[in-house]
Order: C-alpha cells, then sequence, then structure tokens
C-alpha cells in the first residue's frame, strides 16, 4: 500500500526552492510558469532561456569561482526541469542539456 508521501512524491516536485505540480499532458501553461519561478529563485532561469553563458575559463581565483557558480545553478536547473515531470513526460527531457 503506498503512503500519501510516496502519491505526492508521483505529482509534486519539492525542493527548498519550491514546491510544484510536475508536467504532465494535461498542464503544460501552468507547469512552465511554476518551474520559471523555480528556476529565478535559484538564479538559473537566465541560463536556461539562453541570455547567460559559461563564463570564460580563467585562471584565477574569480574565473574558478564564475564557472563554479555558472555550473552550480546550470546542474540545479537540469534537475528542477527533469524531476519536476512526471514519469511518461521526462523522456522527453533525459539527456538535458542546457
Amino acid at each position: 500500500m503506498s503512503s500519501h508521501n510516496d502519491q505526492s512524491s508521483k505529482t509534486y516536485y519539492t525542493s527548498k526552492f519550491g514546491s510544484i505540480k510536475k508536467l504532465s499532458n494535461t498542464n503544460y501553461a501552468i507547469w512552465k510558469g511554476d518551474v520559471t519561478v523555480i528556476l529565478q529563485v535559484m538564479g538559473a532561469y537566465t541560463i536556461v532561456n539562453g541570455e547567460e553563458d559559461e563564463p570564460a575559463a580563467g585562471n584565477t581565483a574569480a574565473a574558478r569561482t564564475a564557472t563554479a557558480d555558472y555550473q552550480k545553478r546550470r546542474a540545479y536547473a537540469i534537475l528542477a526541469i527533469r524531476f519536476s515531470c512526471t514519469d511518461k513526460a521526462a523522456i522527453y527531457v533525459n539527456g538535458l542539456s542546457i
């Protein structure tokens, strides 16, 4: 018998940045708005929409920090998009590369 939390995890994506209903075949418009807010809160929306490119590689501490920060936000974005999809919708984002 499934618990309420098992069922909830199948329909909702929850992270420290918020909780949204997962993408299904009937809720794209609402999901897009919700996931956009999650991505904005995590500082990754400009990466996803192509406004922000990865910083140029450099050998200074500042360059390494900027690159590490970008890569962390990019990874958060991929995680949020992938895991905010139902299993049926996830087939369209598996292997997502931003």
